[in-house]
């Protein structure tokens, strides 16, 4: 019975039958209670075994069409993305089961602990572990379909891929008639007469209903016919208006302003203006039911033409600066245009035959007929566009920038206009359009990345300065190199889509990068990494703010001195950065008793090779803590003598006498002797010699040295200055004036003493004698008249 499965309920039977009415409502409350969750329970139930029983569809689904030779391409695709999407649902399913199985074999392990013995252990936690057991059991169903769920699903991605690889190499690689066959073309001239009887017929039929349509079906095209040609007039008028300003602006910042108006004037109108025309003409329903399709490929084609203008005037037009990046004369200039519109032309012809195609299912003779001039075309103008942009003024200073880009360029396109016509001519036309559509639409990305950068990065300079834009700042420096590394991976992942990776591999690696990496039994994930980096900054802002804290209210308050506060400001902070870390380490859910074991592991063998960075931090700690010197003592070590400026956990910076900086690592400091100037005060001593001449009062001298002393402010009065007369030299007496003052170096002190004594000594007229001697010479007269006949014989 479910009273005696469930030990809560029997206990409020027994209580029931104690207390009678009592415990009633309570009663009735539990009952209802217990009939909402076994609804909910078998709701969920049924709710798990519906999508198990669609998992199972799915995958059968999956692996017939794989078997199936004649599955056609569309269909593969179509499996794969509701594979990759059940896969996902699956992962998720699976860590929640996961986490509950972990729940109940943790609380299981708990119970089996050797002290609760089963001759000790009570009916009532018998029983609670015979109902985790069977929960455990439940529960691991689920698991383990999900696992085997998501193994298939795995395998049968990875057989659709390798047939969408093969289906794609075949088409690739297959070869049509060749379009030199001159008798092909009158074919395809019939069929392209027919098909365009066809049109016409359509577009007169259309035309004779339109005059039967209500005004409502008529005023609806119309309106956006006139918003269309409305945006053009827009896009003539603010032009004028940008050009009239830009001329006229005197700061520098306007002027980059509306520099970039200009440019995307010369875009959006015009995109925004045919998207009207377009749409409003395919209301119309001119050419019957192949209006949808024919609206919808022209404005793809004329899209490709205004935006391949606009890329080639930001690159090489002198009147568009944002975004310039060749620089050519006026007659270069005309020529790049002209051959980048050919460029865009030529494409736009490529969507005009995939239209037909679709519409009027063209013959395969006829494709590749159709194909063959616009193959021809694309290839000289690429070849013409390459030999035109080496004769860039700025190429030169381009190609030294980027030595990669100009060699891959150059080269590439010199092989592939060679390349692609023959391929064509050969009859593999599916692969020469694939490389020229991967041609022109990677240089219209890449080249597109680089205006829309230019553009972001002017626009960011403008509002992170001020007055002038020389320099943008850090500010500037930082967020423009976010857009660089934004802008740079869509323009990757566009590319990457254009030279064949689909959509569904995206997928994939967004769920691989999603699935994350298994480390022991927890699982980093992005998510895990971005919750890891929100919570260690959000730590450091708060230590940094605490550090603000004391640092500005609390230690002023206090008779610390600056190295002792500079310490509590440094253990603090190490204190929040650690914890910081360590609470960002557990919102991953990583096991930190495992990373313990392994830095107890890696310390054995980073302490031989990290010998001296650790010896150095642990001294530093030390050095905060016992504090045998601190900043602003003057110290003598390792042959060095200068200021303390920091001390740091690996070394302290010390400012000498000639203000050069000297890094004393902190292990040499607490492992060899160091001379602290100021370790205990800050008072020093000052010892001046005097020497005067024989003869002068030695009191007097005593008396006007002690006044001098006394009258310094740096001297101090306890313990008294005192005069010695420490000899008798040669030419004087021998005084010295020692004083205790209030600094530690003295030479500041000494000079203005011995300035004083000299004034001093001057007003009493007391001499400082300089050493005398008596210098007798002895000439014998042999040697006087050798020197006057040496004389003679030189003149």
């Amino acid at each position: 019975m479910l009273f005696d499965t469930v030990p809560a309920l029997k206990n409020i039977v027994k209580l029931s039958s104690r207390f009678g009415r009592l415990v009633l409502p309570l009663h009735v409350m539990l009952w209802i209670t217990l009939i909402l969750f076994l609804t909910f329970f078998s709701s969920y139930a049924d709710d798990h075994k519906a999508e198990d029983k669609q998992s199972q569809i799915l995958l059968n689904y999956a692996e017939k069409i794989i078997a199936n030779d004649l599955t056609s391409e569309y269909s593969l695709k179509i499996t794969r993305s509701r594979l990759v999407k059940m896969r996902g649902h699956l992962l998720e399913s699976e860590k929640v089961h996961l986490n509950k199985v972990k729940n109940l074999t943790d609380q299981i392990e708990a119970m089996d602990s050797p002290i609760l013995d089963d001759e000790i252990m009570s009916d009532q936690l018998r029983e609670l572990r015979e109902s985790l057991k069977s929960d455990l059991a439940r529960e691991s169903f689920p698991l383990a379909f999900s696992r085997s769920a998501r193994e298939r699903a795995e395998q049968a991605i990875d057989k659709i891929d390798s047939l969408l690889l093969e289906k794609f190499k075949s088409k690739l690689l297959s070869k049509s008639p060749s379009p030199l066959y001159l008798f092909s073309w009158n074919s395809t001239i019939s069929e392209l007469s027919v098909i365009g009887q066809e049109i016409v017929g359509h577009a007169s039929e259309s035309v004779s209903n339109l005059g039967n349509s209500t005004t409502g079906e008529i005023m609806v095209p119309l309106f956006f016919l006139v918003l269309g040609f409305v945006f053009f007039w827009l896009r003539k008028f603010f032009n004028k208006e940008m050009e009239d300003r830009v001329d006229s602006m005197n700061t520098k910042k306007l002027e980059s302003i509306f520099s970039v108006l200009k440019n995307l004037n010369q875009l959006i109108p015009a995109v925004i203006g045919y998207m009207m025309i377009c749409h409003g003409l395919k209301l119309t329903g001119v050419f019957g039911e192949f209006s949808g399709l024919f609206f919808d490929y022209a404005l793809r084609i004329i899209l490709s033409l205004v935006l391949g203008r606009w890329l080639i005037l930001s690159l090489a037009a002198q009147s568009i600066q944002v975004g310039h990046l060749f620089s050519f004369t006026k007659e270069k200039e005309k020529k790049v245009v002209k051959l980048v519109s050919q460029l865009a032309l030529s494409f736009s012809a490529i969507l005009f035959v995939e239209m037909i195609h679709k519409g009027f299912n063209l013959s395969e003779t006829s494709q590749i007929n159709l194909y063959f001039p616009i193959v021809i075309v694309s290839a000289l103008a690429l070849f013409y566009l390459s030999r035109i942009i080496k004769s860039a003024e700025n190429y030169e200073s381009f190609a030294k920038r980027s030595t990669i880009f100009p060699k891959i360029f150059g080269k590439s396109i010199l092989v592939l206009t060679i390349l692609i016509p023959a391929f064509t001519a050969l009859g593999y036309v599916e692969a020469s359009l694939y490389i020229l559509r991967g041609i022109i639409l990677s240089l219209a990305v890449i080249c597109g990345a680089y205006v829309g950068y230019r553009v972001f990065a002017v626009i960011i300079k403008v509002f992170s300065t001020r007055d002038h834009l020389e320099d943008g700042g850090t500010f500037y420096k930082l967020f423009s190199s976010l857009i660089a590394l934004f802008i740079g991976s869509i323009a990757v992942i566009l590319v990457s889509l254009i030279w064949g990776l689909g959509i569904n591999n995206l997928q994939d690696i967004w769920f691989r990068i999603n699935e994350g990496v298994q480390l022991g039994d927890s699982r980093i994930t992005p998510s895990g990494l971005i919750k890891f980096l929100i919570i260690f900054i959000l730590g450091y802002i708060i230590t940094r703010f605490l550090q603000g804290i004391l640092k500005e209210r609390i230690l002023p308050s206090t008779n610390l001195d600056a190295g002792g506060k500079g310490a509590l400001l440094s253990g603090l902070g190490y204190i929040g950065y650690f914890l910081a870390g360590i609470l960002a380490l557990s919102s991953t859910g990583l096991d930190l008793s495992s990373l313990a074991i392994l830095a107890g592991a890696l310390s054995v063998g980073l302490g031989f090779g990290m010998q001296t960075i650790v010896s150095n931090f642990v001294s530093g700690i030390i050095m905060l803590i016992e504090r045998p010197i601190k900043e602003g003592d003057w110290i003598e070590v390792s042959g060095y003598s200068g200021t303390v400026k920091t001390i740091s956990v690996r070394s302290t910076h010390l400012q000498t006498f000639n203000k050069a900086t000297a890094i004393i690592p902190n292990s040499a400091i607490i492992s060899s002797s160091v001379l602290n100037w100021m370790h205990d005060d800050v008072e020093g001593r000052v010892s001046v010699p005097i020497e005067v001449a024989y003869g002068t009062d030695p009191d007097l001298v005593k008396r006007l040295l002690l006044e001098i002393a006394n009258e310094n402010s740096k001297v101090l009065d306890d313990p008294e200055p005192v005069v010695l007369l420490r000899g008798f030299g040669e030419s004087a007496l021998k005084f010295e004036l020692r004083a205790f003052i209030t600094e530690k170096f003295s030479l500041n002190v000494q000079s203005e003493l011995n300035f004083e004594v000299l004034k001093v000594f001057n007003e009493y007229d007391i001499e400082i004698p300089y050493p005398k001697r008596d210098l007798n010479v002895r000439i014998e007269p042999t040697e006087l008249s050798q020197s006057t006949i040496l004389e003679k014989k030189e003149l």
